[in-house]
């Protein structure tokens, strides 16, 4: 769903999980170029789970035109 409201906005998606993520959510993060973080409470630090994310952490994040 996180997707999908991304794309009508013309936007990327980007999820957070305290758990992690199963394979199938990897590899649609991966084919979407969804960014895909956990978030480590104990070390207030975020980790990437996808290429997209791992750019978006190396890169920062792309700004995005207001309407």
């Amino acid at each position: 769903r996180i997707y999908g409201v991304a794309q009508s906005r013309e936007s990327r998606a980007m999820f957070f999980s305290l758990t992690g993520y199963r394979q199938e959510a990897l590899t649609f993060g991966e084919n979407t170029g969804m960014l895909l973080f956990s978030y480590i409470p104990s070390e207030g630090s975020i980790a990437a789970h996808s290429s997209a994310a791992e750019a978006a952490l190396r890169d920062g994040l792309p700004q995005q035109a207001k309407p």
